[in-house]
């Protein structure tokens, strides 16, 4: 009787011990999957906020006046500001909610990558600026009366966007 009293508790332990498990995580996986519903739907609010500003200040039509193409191809600069301040808050909220629920490697590369983002956003908008003012380079050059000047403005757009990036 005593072999199968201990074959039970050996048995149903591993399953105690599971529940007591989940039931003590719940609250902040709850909290955690919560924490970044709400910074997604912040995160998309800021960004339509910010593709709303940039269009406000008639960005891209600033852009669209330099060249006949679009130097950032189909996307937009407010778009591509609205996208970037999303991502922005959402890989923010998303570091918070990995330390509510203790996963400390992830926890910590993602709030690693939360601090490195603004540089990343930066050297995107550096990009961006660099592929505008290349066109606008460019188109200046060809536009000129030498012989070689289509030749030369994409030399020059070349240069411009090297030095950029």
């Amino acid at each position: 009787m005593a072999d199968v009293v201990q074959f039970s508790y050996q048995l149903l332990d591993p399953v105690t011990q599971l529940i007591n498990a989940v039931a003590l995580n719940l609250p902040g996986l709850v909290g955690a999957i919560l924490l970044i519903i709400a910074g997604y739907m912040l995160g998309v609010l800021v960004g339509i906020l910010v593709n709303k500003l940039l269009e406000k200040l008639k960005f891209d039509s600033w852009v669209a006046k330099i060249g006949d193409g679009h130097p950032l191809g189909k996307l937009t600069v407010a778009e591509l500001g609205g996208r970037l301040a999303k991502w922005y808050i959402f890989i923010a909220f998303l570091a918070s909610a990995a330390n509510i629920i203790q996963l400390g490697v992830v926890a910590s590369l993602l709030t690693e990558f939360a601090l490195w983002a603004p540089h990343l956003l930066m050297a995107v908008v550096i990009m961006a600026i660099g592929l505008i003012v290349a066109e606008f380079g460019a188109q200046e050059v060809s536009g000129t009366k030498f012989h070689s000047s289509k030749r030369l403005g994409s030399v020059v757009k070349a240069f411009i966007v090297l030095f950029f990036a």
